[in-house]
């Protein structure tokens, strides 16, 4: 059945038409709950507005809204959702299922609007899903758990999976960073192989597919510094424009925090972004970022950021 699930998202992924895509994408939803019994209803219209279908849980309804849109989702859309959830009875919740992921600001503007009844999930947990590294159901009941006591509506599987494999390695993790994807984590992997000793040291860095997600994982990762005293920890934000108080928020946590780990936890904040530091204004694709990459002059970059070099300077205590 999974292997079935497999093909058929692959051939999803290669249709074009957004309308058609999004269709075939509903349905395969349908054959995911059929997989594991869930009661399930289909798209249908309760009074003139259209909800993508609903299905029936641990004694709760969950209305669906699945998109598949070139952009990630705006907070607008969530809006729109939730507004369709709040015409139904007290207690009924929202799955927002959205492939590629989030706008920045959608999470900290969805959140900020206080009912919270919408669960975001992103293409990485339909992925663990046919994959089989875990069922709907128990993804499911963790985003709700994580909803529902930490009012943290969006906890996409590759931040539980990571945290468990930090966890079950912390004895022997030296750092571990977090960026916001995965252009950072090249740029960020050239430099510590500019610092480090490849052989003493081999950081973990986790790319947390967006400015929204950094800020709701970074707690679950930096709890790792308080059962480790040997483990640091770095977190990398661009300062653009859409993210500047979102940056600010960030960096007034970090000043008020207190404990033993505090001293262990650094954050960097290129401005505008990390690409700064490699003397450019636009993203390139990944085979080019590798080819500059290979023959940087790190040494030259850090004498004329100051956060870079700040950043360096937190790096170098692991090594005392």
């Amino acid at each position: 059945m999974l292997h079935d699930l497999k093909s058929d998202f692959k051939r999803i992924e290669a249709i074009e038409d957004p309308r058609t895509r999004g269709l075939r994408f509903e349905e395969f939803l349908t054959r995911i709950f059929d997989n594991e019994d869930i009661d399930f209803k289909g798209r249908y219209r309760p009074r003139s507005e259209e909800v993508d279908g609903a299905i029936f849980l641990y004694g709760r309804t969950y209305l669906i809204e699945a998109r598949w849109r070139k952009d990630p989702e705006p907070a607008s859309a969530v809006y729109a959702f939730r507004g369709k959830i709040e015409g139904k009875i007290a207690g009924t919740l929202g799955v927002f299922w959205s492939i590629n992921g989030y706008s920045d600001n959608c999470v900290p503007t969805v959140i900020a609007g206080k009912t919270l009844n919408v669960l975001l999930f992103d293409r990485t947990d339909l992925e663990a899903i046919i994959e089989g590294e875990i069922s709907f159901k128990k993804l499911l009941e963790k985003k709700t758990i994580a909803a529902g006591t930490k009012g943290d509506i969006y906890l996409p599987w590759s931040t539980i999976s990571k945290a468990r494999i930090l966890r079950k390695h912390t004895d022997d993790l030296s750092l571990f960073a977090i960026v916001e994807g995965y252009y950072a984590v090249t740029i960020l992997t050239s430099l510590f192989n500019f610092i480090f000793d490849k052989t003493k040291y081999k950081p973990v860095i986790i790319p947390s597919e967006g400015k929204a997600n950094v800020l709701t994982q970074a707690p679950i990762y930096a709890t790792i510094l308080f059962s480790n005293p040997n483990a640091y920890c770095l977190v990398v934000m661009d300062r653009d424009a859409d993210s500047i108080e979102f940056v600010d928020r960030f960096q007034d946590k970090l000043k008020n925090a207190t404990g033993p780990g505090k001293n262990r936890l650094h954050l960097a904040v290129p401005n505008p972004s990390i690409w700064t530091w490699l003397n450019l204004s636009l993203k390139l694709p990944n085979p080019k970022l590798q080819e500059i990459l290979k023959d940087f002059d790190w040494s030259d970059a850090i004498s004329k950021h100051s956060d870079l070099d700040s950043l360096v300077e937190f790096l170098k205590q692991i090594e005392t």
